[in-house]
This record gives C-alpha cells, sequence and structure tokens, in this order.
C-alpha cells in the first residue's frame, strides 16, 4: 500500500525480501487478483498465504485456495477469537468451496489436516 510504514517495508528488504507495489481493491487491501497475477509473472505457482479472515475470504471468493493445511489445537475460544474467515458471498450451502480430506496427523496434542480443493 502507498501507506505502508518505510521502516517496515526497509526490514522487509534488509532481510532479502522483495515488496510490491499493488493496486487497492474497493475495501482498501491490496488487489488479490492482482497481486497473484504479479506473483504468477514471477514464476511462482505455489504460495503459502498466512493471513486473517480477511485475507482467507479474499482468497475463498476469487476460487483462490487450492490446498488447505489446517491446524487445530484442543482448545476452543468460541465468539471471543477471530474469526477463520470473513464473509466472502456464500448465501447457499450448494455455493460454499469444498474440499477432500487427504491427510490427518497429530503432532504433540495437536491436528494437521490436509484438503485439496475438490474440482
Amino acid at each position: 500500500r502507498e501507506d505502508v510504514d518505510n521502516e517496515r517495508m526497509l526490514a522487509f528488504k534488509d532481510c532479502g525480501g522483495e515488496v510490491l507495489s499493488m493496486p487497492i481493491d474497493e475495501n482498501g487491501y491490496p488487489d488479490i487478483g492482482e497481486m497473484m497475477q504479479e506473483f504468477g509473472k514471477r514464476g511462482l505457482t505455489r504460495i503459502l498465504m498466512e493471513g486473517g479472515g480477511r485475507l482467507t475470504a479474499a482468497l475463498f471468493a476469487r476460487e483462490l485456495i487450492a490446498r488447505i493445511a489446517w491446524f487445530r489445537a484442543p482448545f476452543i475460544m468460541g465468539g471471543d477469537g477471530i474469526a477463520t474467515t470473513a464473509a466472502f458471498g456464500v448465501d447457499r450451502l450448494a455455493d460454499m468451496p469444498t474440499f477432500i480430506r487427504r491427510e490427518t496427523r497429530v503432532i504433540g496434542v495437536d491436528q494437521l489436516e490436509i484438503y485439496s480443493r475438490r474440482q
């Protein structure tokens, strides 16, 4: 974003990161479609995206999620926690993105589930 903290941007660059300037979408966030196109131009075909519910919703809305690695802990926070995803325009069960569970692993007290997008 144009209003990014310059010190933060320099910290990423100092660590060897490349910082891209992206157009802003109607909600004031970097346009995820433009971002993916830019990654594609750089030959990136697999990207680990880690973020909050808004990022997840933007990726789901544009059908950009092919695989999910879902870690779950044996704790329940309820409505006081942060939602996994924000709303992304699904009004009917038939319109939900669907996935197939490919793998389940126990890691310590946590569980990891790997899902791939159902075609």
